[in-house]
């Protein structure tokens, strides 16, 4: 064929010609009232043709996985909710197609059609045109399709309401990432066709609505609860448009005993100002003061003096728990290290600029956020801190990769790392709408052993979503949990919902769409300030998280997880975790936690907890 290039296009012409012939095929006999079988069997084709056109291998994952669910088509419940998170997988993938066509044709068809005076209209819709004729599109008509017979047959609903709140306000539509940083002065309601996870919410917002799902221990989704807002997904997109239909008009949003979110045109004058007027209090939170005390403590010698929640919780657990579930080893360096490293001589210079710098932030944030942060990844470090530092690893018993002494270098770094990321541009934003001051925030760093996880979950021992102290809810990943709580690991876990009530019966919610999952071990460099465990105030996922060896990302090809396929693993898997919760639950005198755990090689571990806000 490379020699003969008449063959070559006659074969081009000919695979165009196909896939045309397919579209109309499609188009022809399918539609919203096609049957959920006969969409199922064209979607497997169409997937199976998309991954001839587009050489993805998570088309491949997605295709394998549709297939291994064809094998049994049931129909029921937890097939639906099976073949829901593979569409909502693939979505990913068309998303990224369709910008991989924009990126690539619109530039060029800008550039000629400007040439050619062709008319704005047909510029602007030539990328829209090529993708329509695609393969993209085939399968995202036909997903459209699906949605709703997938969600009426797992009785899902419309929304999924993360935070319970009446609200009201202005409806605006916009990306909640591009107006975290102002301050909106009349009540608003911010529908954003985006959410990442880290987003900050900005005063005068009353709620957030979005078409995407959104995971329950994400930081926005924790704000919104902290601070009385609405924060729900929806997923009809006939209610979506009618939404965006009132862009600049006021509504009223209320939820029913049923779950379903209800709204309203409002009068203007009516809207509520914000948490203060609907009866929640949002203080000025202050930071507890602390000074001082050591470069670096084992986890016997821990108290409040030296380190946060995090590291505390973790270690007040020891002993309380039964043998099965473990906790990792951990030391900890702790309050106003960094303030103290910075009074060495070697960094007077850096430590006048850190000053000089940090009375300017409130100016132009956006530029010298990025300034603080070099200047203390420049400091040098004393001596005595790398020797405090190993003389803890050795008391606590934790076994160091290369042997006690080795690695300090990187060590170093990810030390700094820690202490740089309080001037993270979330940190930041969120110090302010809530009124901590920049230099009460001290940072302290806990080191902890990782657990090479099979599995990570999250459990909140009350369900966060309903309130009900009767039911645990939690999320599961494979790998490690940073793509459960980080914003940059697009998709959906593996939910459900646990009784605790006599015996222990566990429901599914949805199962896992994430594209990728995380594995490795070794050591993590974990944040914990003194402005994490607040009152009311949910200060975790602000600052950062490091491992000392970045982990290795694996595409997740879900035919081989058993967690999906092997139901009784996954049945006594969930009981074992809601289990979990309860025990460390109970040994914090009842408190209601959220806890952060790991599974591996049939271990169960619980690697933080904090008390569960909202």
């Amino acid at each position: 064929f490379q020699e003969d290039s008449q063959c070559v296009r006659d074969l081009i012409y000919l695979d165009i010609a196909l896939e045309e012939v397919l579209r109309m095929l499609v188009e022809h006999n399918s539609g919203a009232d096609t049957g959920v079988d006969q969409l199922a069997g064209l979607i497997g084709v169409v997937m199976d043709n998309f991954g001839l056109s587009r050489h993805d291998p998570e088309i491949l994952c997605c295709f394998n996985q549709w297939c291994r669910l064809a094998e049994n088509p049931g129909y029921d419940r937890d097939w639906c909710l099976q073949a829901r998170s593979v569409l909502e997988r693939m979505s990913r993938v068309l998303g990224s197609t369709v910008d991989y066509y924009d990126s690539m044709l619109q530039p060029k068809a800008d550039h000629l059609g400007e040439r050619f005076h062709a008319d704005p209209w047909t510029v602007e819709l030539f990328t829209q045109e090529v993708v329509r004729g695609s393969g993209a599109f085939i399968l995202s008509l036909l997903a459209g399709y699906m949605e709703p017979a997938l969600r009426k047959s797992a009785e899902l609903g419309d929304w999924q309401v993360i935070s319970h709140q009446e609200a009201a306000g202005r409806i605006v539509a916009e990306r909640l990432v591009a107006v975290q940083a102002e301050k909106i002065d009349s009540p608003t309601i911010i529908l954003t066709d985006r959410i990442t996870g880290d987003e900050e919410i900005p005063p005068g917002v009353t709620g957030v609505i979005t078409p995407e799902p959104v995971d329950i221990v994400s930081h926005v989704s924790i704000r919104a609860r902290n601070a009385g807002i609405l924060f729900a997904t929806c997923y009809s997109r006939d209610i979506m448009d009618e939404l965006h239909s009132f862009k600049g008009s006021v509504l009223r949003f209320w939820i029913d005993s049923a779950g379903h979110v209800n709204f309203e045109p409002e009068e203007a004058g009516k809207a509520f100002t914000g948490p203060e007027e609907s009866g929640i209090d949002v203080p000025v939170l202050k930071c507890r003061r602390v000074k001082f005390e050591s470069y670096a403590v084992a986890s016997r010698d821990l108290d409040y003096s030296v380190a946060g929640g995090k590291a505390n919780r973790l270690a007040g657990l020891r002993g309380r728990l039964p043998d099965w579930i473990r906790t990792p080893r951990s030391v900890v360096i702790p309050f106003c290290v960094c303030e103290k490293v910075m009074e060495n001589l070697e960094n007077n210079a850096l430590r006048r600029s850190y000053d000089q710098l940090v009375r300017r932030v409130d100016e132009k944030p956006e530029e010298i956020l990025p300034l603080l942060k070099e200047v203390i990844m420049q400091l040098g470090e004393p001596e005595e801190l790398k020797s405090a530092f190993f003389s803890a690893v050795e008391a606590e018993g934790l076994v160091w990769p290369g042997g006690t002494g080795s690695n300090w270098d990187t060590v170093w770094k990810r030390i700094r790392q820690i202490w740089a990321s309080k001037w993270n541009e979330r940190a930041y934003w969120s110090r302010k709408k809530w009124g901590i001051g920049h230099e009460s925030l001290i940072m302290a760093v806990l080191v902890q052993e990782v657990v090479d996880a099979e599995y990570a979950f999250v459990i909140h021992t009350n369900n966060p979503f309903t309130g009900n102290s009767d039911e645990i809810y939690a999320e599961v990943v494979p790998g490690l949990g940073e793509t459960l709580c980080s914003g940059n690991y697009p998709g959906r876990a593996f939910s459900f919902i646990c009784s605790r009530n006599g015996e222990f019966s566990p429901g599914i919610l949805s199962y896992p769409g994430k594209s990728v999952a995380l594995r490795g071990g070794g050591i993590i460099f974990r944040s914990d300030s003194n402005g994490e465990d607040l009152s009311n105030y949910a200060g975790a996922g602000l600052y950062d998280s490091v491992l000392m060896n970045p982990p290795a990302d694996e595409l997740l090809d879900y035919t081989e997880i058993s967690l999906l396929w092997d139901e009784d693993f996954r049945n006594t898997f969930m009981c074992r975790v809601a289990e979990l919760g309860m025990e460390i639950e109970n040994a914090l005198d009842g408190a209601p936690q959220d806890i952060e755990g790991a599974y591996s090689g049939g271990q169960y571990y619980c690697v933080q907890t904090r008390p569960q806000v909202g």
